[in-house]
């Protein structure tokens, strides 16, 4: 248990530190909010560090390292002093900030409050830390891959020869806090998912608390219930699948008013059917996903929708403070202002985390244009609102492009297209996932019209965030992108949109929440009636945390370690030794042969814990980053197969030479995937030959 604390502290120091460097500049662009933006310092402090080593590893200036990582830190923390020592109104301004009791007050809350939930979840992930299911190999892979690499774009360890092909941006910035910090990827990695996690709690409730807080006359303790409300919804709730599923039809099944039994051997309620349950019925190829934070936290894939979180609020938190700061722009004139930069910034780091965020919230921002642009104007029928709406989209959008400019000269475009949906989501089981969600705008929609919508700027940004989730839920029933999985035509549009619309559902229950029941003229019976109507609609989505996280955390043994890759120690100690040895004795561009997997599967496991490069893995994820056919993939598959089966040596030496092949490993799944095994041959090509209690790594000759 030391080891995990003493982990889990020094990265939350580094973050610390980050946070703390960026404090001077976070508290004067979010000048006009109650916590002035401490607890973002620590997002806006990443992405900004983050992003100018990036850009010196992406265009070979100087690699990716920790002296790259401390200079560049130490610059930005140079140039913010030299600013507040030549601008006099900035530094008094900081300084007034430093004086106030308020701010204190809410920094030494939210710092609480993330530091609490950081180590909570990491002591969660201690307990079942193993990076060994879904796509956990792929995300390590990654960190890994970049860590070992000295320029961007790393090598891909699954296409040897060829650089990650991924919008990795996310996995990056896990490496770049795991070189900070000193701290082991397999380690990094679960720490990255408390992070997140952290992340997700406190600025989800900062961003509703300033909602509250714009409201006149709004007491500190409402603001509070809200942002705590919309944190613990948008963090730690589900849908109404786990109420539903795994509560009231098992209950009525024991009462005998129905008969409803598990779909699993398991016997009873297995927490991911809440994310797969818009299924195939008959007649239809419809298999969707609707996942939401909570899931993604349990399953812990370290996936590029589940980085972007903390950017998303980051973006959400700008925006407020675009409507807060629209007379006060000093840039009028030219329709743009400093925090609109911003917001293009972080739409560009979005951009190269998950491009499907960079276009949901392209669109998001355009309708918070059109509200920007009416607070200037003051009209709808004024022309020049519309077109500084669409001049101010335009920006962001050719500013995030800008931002994205280092990782898109190397990046491959994945092919999509735009089609109409075929199938379409059961009405019942549309509403168990959305029915709630969706009472809830219905809710605000007719407290507005009952206020002859007589609302105020926190009101309009709701409402706004209201439209874009309906919209997002709305969207994959009409369009959906086209990929590479026709079995599933609209699986990845409901995933990608319906993750943000949770996101957005989630945010603004809070908000709804204390504006309804702490409303003007409210009688005490009608505050009592809403309250509990309320809380009959809180209780179905939070009973998912006691199915997911019991069953993932405490039914099975308790790991006590954050490192995910410990457990392959316990099952093959050959193979780990073998891995503890490629990682300590070959170099970062050494490519180990492995025998090939399909995606999802243990397989790749080398390159995966070691970040080498293979000749080939995951065979549906290359298809995808590659827009490769099978039979462009069989090839590399039939050439593996002749290295570890064929008879011929001349031709093996041959393969050996054209791809670079510097080690060619054996373990447990090459004996069983290739039955035909010519151990003889290999040991004719190789200079050494290191055993590892039976698990075999040749050195090959070159």
């Amino acid at each position: 248990m030391g080891t995990i604390l003493l982990e889990t502290l020094i990265w939350w120091l580094g973050l610390f530190a980050i946070g703390l460097i960026m404090l001077p500049i976070c508290v004067l662009v979010f000048s006009k909010l109650k916590d002035r933006g401490y607890i973002f310092a620590k997002v806006m402090g990443l992405i900004i560090t983050s992003y100018l080593v990036f850009v010196m590893a992406a265009t070979r200036l100087m690699p990716f390292g920790l002296f790259t990582i401390l200079m560049m830190v130490g610059l930005l923390w140079i140039a913010e002093c030299i600013w507040l020592l030549i601008s006099k109104k900035a530094a008094v301004r900081f300084g007034n900030v430093l004086k106030d009791r308020s701010f204190w007050m809410h920094a030494v809350l939210e710092e609480a409050v993330f530091t609490l939930a950081l180590f909570l979840w990491a002591y969660l992930r201690s307990r079942t830390p193993a990076l060994n299911h879904t796509e956990m190999f792929m995300d390590h892979g990654f960190v890994k891959s970049i860590l070992n690499a000295d320029y961007l774009p790393a090598p891909d360890m699954w296409y040897a020869g060829s650089a990650i092909n991924y919008y990795y941006y996310g996995q990056y910035v896990t490496a770049f806090l795991c070189k900070l910090t000193g701290t082991d990827s397999a380690v990094g990695y679960n720490l990255m998912m408390a992070t997140l996690f952290a992340m997700t709690l406190v600025l989800s409730f900062s961003v509703v608390y300033q909602l509250l807080h714009m409201k006149q006359g709004m007491k500190t303790w409402m603001a509070a219930a809200g942002g705590i409300l919309s944190a613990l919804v948008t963090g730690i709730s589900g849908n109404a699948h786990s109420f539903l599923y795994g509560m009231i039809f098992p209950l009525f099944t024991k009462l005998g008013f129905m008969h409803y039994t598990y779909p699993h051997e398991i016997d009873r309620y297995w927490y991911p059917d809440a994310t797969r349950y818009i299924h195939c019925f008959e007649g239809s190829q419809d298999e969707t996903i609707t996942e939401f934070p909570l899931y993604s936290f349990v399953l812990s894939d370290l996936h590029a929708h589940v980085v972007d979180i903390m950017f998303v609020l980051l973006l959400l938190a700008l925006l407020i403070v675009a409507v807060l700061s629209v007379q006060d722009n000093p840039w009028k004139r030219v329709g743009i202002s400093p925090v609109l930069l911003l917001c293009g910034f972080v739409l560009g780091i979005m951009g190269m985390t998950n491009y499907w965020d960079f276009a949901i919230y392209m669109v998001v921002f355009a309708f918070f244009a059109v509200y920007l642009a009416w607070k200037q104007y003051g009209s709808w029928k004024e022309p020049r609102l519309y077109l500084t709406a669409l001049w101010q989209t335009a920006c962001l959008y050719l500013i995030g492009k800008l931002v994205m400019l280092p990782f898109s000269l190397t990046f491959q475009k994945i092919n999509v297209g735009l089609a109409l949906a075929q199938d379409h989501s059961p009405v019942f089981e549309y509403l168990v996932l959305w029915g709630i969600p969706v009472v809830w705008v219905s809710f605000f929609l007719v407290y507005c019209v009952r206020r002859k919508w007589d609302v105020g700027e926190a009101d309009i940004i709701t409402m706004i965030l209201c439209v874009c989730a309906v919209g997002l839920i709305v969207s994959p029933e009409i369009l959906y992108i086209k990929d590479i999985y026709a079995s599933a035509p609209r699986c990845n549009t409901m995933f990608k949109f319906t993750y943000e619309a949770f996101i957005l559902f989630g945010l603004v229950t809070g908000y709804i929440a204390v504006r309804i029941l702490c409303r003007e003229g409210i009688s005490v019976r009608k505050r009592v009636i809403s309250g509990i109507l309320m809380l009959m609609l809180l209780i179905p989505p939070f009973c998912y945390p006691y199915f997911a996280i019991h069953e993932v955390y405490f039914t099975g043994k308790n790991a006590g370690t954050l490192d995910g890759l410990a457990y392959i120690r316990e099952q093959d100690a050959g193979e780990y030794a073998a891995i503890q040895w490629i990682d300590e004795n070959t170099s970062a561009d050494d490519i180990v042969l492995e025998a090939n997997a399909l995606s999802y599967s243990e397989g790749d496991r080398i390159s995966m814990a070691t970040g080498r490069q293979t000749l080939q893995g995951w065979w549906t994820h290359q298809m995808l980053w590659r827009n490769l056919s099978a039979e462009d993939l069989d090839v590399r598959i039939n050439e593996i197969r002749e290295i570890y089966e064929g008879t011929d040596a001349v031709q093996t030496e041959a393969l050996i030479q054209q791809y670079g092949i510097d080690y060619i490993y054996i373990g447990k799944r090459e004996r069983e995937a290739f039955p035909q095994l010519q151990i003889l041959k290999l040991q004719l090509l190789a200079d050494h030959i290191y055993d590892f209690d039976g698990t075999l790594l040749f050195e090959c000759r070159q």
